[in-house]
Parts: structure tokens; sequence; C-alpha cells
């Protein structure tokens, strides 16, 4: 994405008095293969720009090395440790003219393999074996790849990709399951998201042929088929158990409860393994493919239990619950006091996590008279969300369905419902910076003030190299620095480089007396990661070596 990458007019950077323009910094695209299994070595190809070489590349989360080949630019070796935690890692390539933004790199449990050319044809599709995880890409325009899979009677293949999410490559994907001479058996193409899933059970013994090609994500003029360099997947096929999804759809932090796992071929008691990163649980099951990115939240979710308006489930906020529109036509209904002069906020996530539901919130008061609902968050979001003021003091009812009625095992969804109160976000426009030795950096940050957030925001740079340093700043509401600031970031007199956080902290309320501390809001700015469907809050600075 053209914002993460530090072009060389943004690298000409406000220094005290002077302008400094640093050496290109490395740009990176994606990685091929974008992933491993456990206890796998693997040779990788970073799709990018490297003035420099070699350069280092480090993940966000232990049990992943990466060491660069010192002659060949952009290619490495990864090395996943036998008890690596199934799940995304964000990999940083650097050097001392600084970094290129992070990139998705997947590690799973089950075996893989690399695509392997010409497999166009059905005819000359790639023999593969269930399990198995085949790291792929549509190289270019028109491209098309084939496996050949043999099936028995009775069979559920499960083939999902993953391209668009997580690994944020640019292609709208259709899956189709073949005959070998070519009939198209099935198809799916927006199973997840934008990325396909498809289910298929074989009627009888032989050889099908999974069939995979693609559109841009973005649309253009032209009508054909679309490929590139950074088209890269990774394709799931398996007639063993498969991991879909889990009830409850959150995991709440320090403690244990039990999560069921859905998807297919699984074992009725199938069990969960969770592996916690930051505010993410990454849940997986021995012996079965799939990882599933489950959040962490500080509160208990409970499970839906009702099906229709008339019996709704009773129901104390703050809330969280997860569901399942089960059935075509299924109304979930929560009931609940309010209170005039309250201001609640309802959120339903389903779509934006690759499932199904269309869902629709509608709030009704003890007569049946619907108060406010709500569709699509936005155009480009489709799930709903509310923001009530209690207008008077009785029971309500909100429900959840799906607007077109339907239902099903992937029509799953996690509600949310919270006080609408005074808060505040902050982004930064970019994943990185360079600074010359001993000069300022100025880091913009944007402050999102909402529901009327009027305190001072102090802002603040954690965890800099050795030597590096900021002054904070305060954003004020009624000026200049309601909506943004400027950080100040000193560097050292040595080359360095290094992640770190801009954080802002600000009173929730006004305390109740003078001895009882009012609580700490404290939020740290994120900018978006590749795909623009997740953040990171670990900024990098490089203090770069000047000649």
């Amino acid at each position: 994405m053209a914002r993460f990458l530090l072009p060389l007019a943004f690298c000409g950077l406000l220094l005290t008095g002077i302008t400094y323009t640093a050496a290109a910094p490395p740009t990176a695209n994606y990685l091929f293969p974008a992933g491993g299994s456990q206890g796998q070595v693997v040779a990788i190809q970073v799709g990018g720009e490297f003035p420099e070489w070699p350069l280092q590349a480090q993940s966000d989360r232990p049990g992943v090395a990466f060491a660069p080949d010192e002659k060949e630019k952009g290619q490495y070796q990864a090395t996943i440790d036998k008890d690596a935690a199934p799940g995304l890692y964000w990999v940083r390539i650097y050097g001392s003219q600084g970094a290129a933004a992070p990139l998705p790199f997947v590690v799973g449990s089950t075996p893989e393999t690399v695509e392997t050319e010409p497999n166009e044809l059905v005819s000359a599709a790639q023999a593969v074996a269930s399990p198995i995880v085949i790291n792929g890409r549509l190289q270019a325009r028109n491209d098309v790849d084939a496996y050949a899979i043999t099936l028995q009677a009775g069979q559920t293949l499960v083939a999902s990709l993953a391209a668009n999410s997580p690994l944020g490559s640019p292609m709208d994907a259709i899956l189709q399951v073949c005959s070998t001479d070519g009939l198209v058996l099935a198809q799916n193409d927006d199973g997840a998201g934008l990325d396909p899933l498809l289910i298929y059970k074989a009627p009888r013994d032989g050889v099908c042929v999974v069939r995979m090609f693609a559109f841009p994500t973005t649309p253009n003029s032209t009508v054909a088929l679309a490929g590139g360099e950074d088209f890269v997947y990774r394709l799931t096929l398996t007639t063993g158990p498969f991991v879909d999804h889990a009830l409850p759809l959150t995991v709440q932090a320090g403690a244990t409860s039990p999560t069921k796992l859905f998807g297919w071929n699984l074992a009725e008691d199938a069990a969960a393994d969770q592996a916690i990163a930051s505010d993410k649980a990454w849940v997986s099951s021995a012996g079965a493919a799939g990882t599933i990115a489950l959040p962490v939240v500080d509160q208990a979710a409970l499970l839906s239990d009702s099906v229709s308006r008339k019996l709704p489930q009773l129901i104390e906020l703050p809330a969280r619950i997860s569901g399942r529109i089960a059935l075509p036509g299924e109304e979930h209904a929560f009931r609940f006091p309010l209170v005039k002069g309250q201001k609640w906020r309802f959120e339903v996530e389903s779509h934006q996590a690759g499932f199904p539901l269309d869902a629709v919130l509608k709030l009704y008061n003890d007569e049946g008279t619907v108060l406010a609902e709500n569709d699509d968050r936005v155009r480009s979001k489709i799930d709903p969300s509310l923001l009530y003021a209690v207008k008077a003091d009785g029971d309500c009812v909100l429900t959840v369905s799906d607007l077109h009625r339907d239902g099903g095992l992937r029509y799953v969804y996690r509600l949310k419902i919270e006080p609408a109160t005074p808060d505040f976000e902050l982004t930064l426009d970019a994943h990185g910076w360079n600074v010359a030795p001993g000069k300022t950096l100025e880091v913009p940050v944007t402050v999102v003030r909402q529901e009327g957030f009027g305190g001072e925001i102090e802002i603040t740079a954690s965890g800099l190299p050795e030597g590096v340093s900021a002054e904070p700043v305060v954003s004020k509401k009624g000026d200049a620095s309601e909506k943004k600031v400027v950080l100040k970031i000193v560097a050292s007199d040595q080359p360095g480089h290094g992640a770190f956080q801009v954080l802002g902290s600000a009173p929730a309320t006004a305390a109740a007396d003078a001895e009882t501390p009012a609580p700490v809001l404290t939020h740290a700015a994120v900018f978006p990661l590749k795909g623009d469907a997740l953040t990171s809050s670990q900024a990098w600075i490089t203090v770069v070596k000047t000649p």
C-alpha cells in the first residue's frame, strides 16, 4: 500500500532548521511463499526494492527466524520452530537506511508444498494429496492454477483459499471443483470475504481438479483474469478435519473458558489450542487444518439461546454475545432495561470477519415499536452499528437477524453492547520514519475524539532505541492541536533502529471526589497493515547511517 512505503519525497524529513534527505529505504511488497509449517525451513522470496543488502528481517512473534542470503537480494531462509504457534506473523525487513512495511507470514501445522508450473490446464493439473497447503501465485494476466486430488465416495473436500485476507493480495479469486474433462461440479467466489471457501462432497471415487483464477480487487477497464508477482495465495485442500470458526467468537483475557470448534470433518470433542499474541488468540486443533483468530476482550461472552423476538434472552449490560443464525428466518432477541439519559452503542461483527451474515440490528421498546435500526454501518462495511440515546426508562429488546432471512453453519456473529462514553483514537500516517543522527524528526499524529471527548491528551513515544528521546505533546480541544499534533523525536548521535509506540493518555472522567483519582484512558496510535483489514501500533524509527 502506497502510504506504507517511504518514498524519497517523504524521506526529506523536517529537521531542526534544515532538511535532510536519506538514502532510499527498502520496500517490500510480498513474501513468497507466504508461510510454512511447524518445523519447516522455507526458502522465501521478498518482492521489493533493496538499495542496500543484506537486510535483516524481524517477526513480531517468537517462533520464526529469517536469515538473508548474503548474495541474492530478496532471498531469505525462514526457520520455523517445531513448537511455533500456528497463526499470523508480521515480518519487517530493515537495514541502516530504513525499514519496509510489515508483511504477513502464516505458520500452520498441515504439510505444505509450492505450486509447480505449468498447471493451467485440467489435463496438466499438479497432483496433490490430502491434507496439503499449496503456496502458489497467479503470476500473470489470464493465469489459471489447477490441482488434481483423488477422492473417495462420500468424502467431504474442504478447499479454502487465503489470499486477499490475510495476505493482502490484490485478488478476488474464484475456486472451482471440476471433473477431469473440465466439467464444473462446484464453484465459490466470496465464501470468506473476497476469498473463496468451497465444500464439496464426492459422489463417487475418482480424481477431481480444483481450479482457481482471479479478478483484481480494484476493478479496471480490462475484462480479463488478473495476475501479477504479488498475487500470492495459500490454498488448503483437505478431506480431514478443518477448523472454520469457534463459539464464542471472543476469548476473555486471563480466563480459561470452553471454546467449541466448528468446521468440517471435525470430531465432536475436538480440543481447541490457544496461543495469545497481543489482542488476538490464535486457535487451532491438533491434527486439523485451519487456524482462526479470536479477539481477546476483558469480558466473558454469552452464547445466544434465543431464536425469536417472542422469547427474548434476558441479559445484563454491558454485554458481549456470540451467536449463530442457524436456520433461515431466525431472529435472535435480547431483553434488558434502559434508563433515560443513557447512551448505548450496539455493534455486530460478522461479515468483516469473513462470514456471510448480512446482519440487521433493531431496537424495540416494550410496546414493540422500533426505536432504531441499522443494516450497514457504512457503504463499504455491511456489519451494522447502532448508537442510541435513551429517551425514557423501560425494558427494550434488541434483535439480530439476516437481511435476506438466510441462515446456516457459518452465519455466526459477535455482538457488543457498551455505553457510548467519551473516548479518543490516535492514528499514524506511516509505518516508520528515518532521521539523521543528532537531528529532530517530526511525527504527525491524528487525534479522533469520540462522543464529545474534551480532555487534554498527553501524547508520548515509548520504547525508543537507546539515545533517542521525545518530549510529550498535548492535544487540547478547541485549538490547533485538537485533531492533530506533531511529536518531535530527537535522534541519538549514532546510527540505530527499532520499534516504538506512540501512546496517548488522558483522564476518562472527572474524579468523584478529591481523594479518588480519575481513571485514565491510554491508547496506542495505529497504522494500517497490508490489505487495510488490520492495524499495528509497532512503528519503526531508523537513525540512518550517513556517509
